[in-house]
């Protein structure tokens, strides 16, 4: 059982989790976030194992090179504003699931298997849109009545990809199998 307490963390912030690979789009998430007027916009907090692009010298970026538990995890997706994670390829996307289960909204990629595992419990945009990226930003930092619609909807999409569902789904595989030889 994971913490139930959220991170503490002095201002609002997003979060990203992900390993560092062109393909996770880490920079342009963040030069979404850097066209975000400083004023108003909530920090970022980036994890992400074994950095190696850029410095990062934006106001309100935390970055975050190590590998961190699960529960510490749990603890930042608890915590956040948002989740987002605008890759350009997955083939899953499993932080998407782990921040829906942890109740934070998710904005997540239009493409490939983001938008697919996310369903309508995320904003979708294009992953290569820095104004699409930072609008999805800026309207939930915003909107605190469409983060609880995202906080709830995600909550109960993520039951669907439990142990146990997955147990109960690959029985009725097998099962049907069977029938059939």
């Amino acid at each position: 059982n994971l913490s139930a307490q959220p991170h503490r963390h002095p201002q609002p912030y997003f979060l990203h989790v992900s390993e560092y690979q062109p393909k996770k789009n880490v920079e342009r998430m963040l030069e979404a976030y850097g066209s975000l007027p400083v004023e108003t916009r909530h920090d970022f907090i980036a994890i992400v194992p074994r950095y190696s692009g850029p410095a990062v010298r934006l106001p309100g970026v935390t970055l975050i090179a190590g590998r961190q538990p699960a529960a510490v995890l749990a603890q930042y997706y608890r915590g956040a504003t948002a989740f987002i994670f605008a890759s350009l390829h997955e083939s899953f996307g499993m932080p998407i699931i782990e921040a829906m289960a942890c109740g934070c909204p998710v904005i997540t990629s239009n493409q490939t298997a983001c938008a697919e595992v996310a369903a309508d419990a995320a904003v979708l945009v294009d992953p290569r849109s820095v104004e699409a990226i930072a609008g999805a930003l800026d309207a939930l930092q915003k909107d605190a009545e469409r983060r609880e619609e995202l906080r709830a909807r995600g909550l109960e999409h993520a039951a669907r990809f439990s142990w146990r569902a997955s147990a109960v789904q690959h029985a009725a595989v097998f099962t049907s199998a069977m029938r059939k030889a």
